[in-house]
């Protein structure tokens, strides 16, 4: 998985792709981290919600359920993976 910016629009969003199967293991908070970016988080496990980003497009999945409530357009990436069959996931990073 990878992330990129979006087009230089400065609009602050970045577009996580899949690549491989590296994906199913790695959390949306350690692919943003890997790539330079440094979204916001207190805990990497769902309890805090702090990590509560806005999904553009795509699916997600929670490897474990998160406790912490989040709107329905917002994902919590420290506890989340692109769900399965989703090719593209765009957040507002």
């Amino acid at each position: 998985m990878s992330a990129s910016r979006d087009g230089g629009s400065g609009n602050g969003r970045r577009e996580v792709r899949q690549i491989g199967s590296r994906t199913a293991l790695e959390r949306l908070l350690e692919t943003a981290e890997a790539q330079g970016l440094t979204p916001a988080f207190s805990c990497r496990n769902g309890v805090c919600g702090s990590c509560a980003t806005r999904k553009i497009s795509g699916e997600v999945t929670y490897r474990t359920p998160p406790m912490a409530d989040h709107a329905e357009d917002e994902v919590l990436i420290c506890c989340s993976v692109p769900a399965a069959g989703t090719e593209v996931l765009e957040l507002d990073l």
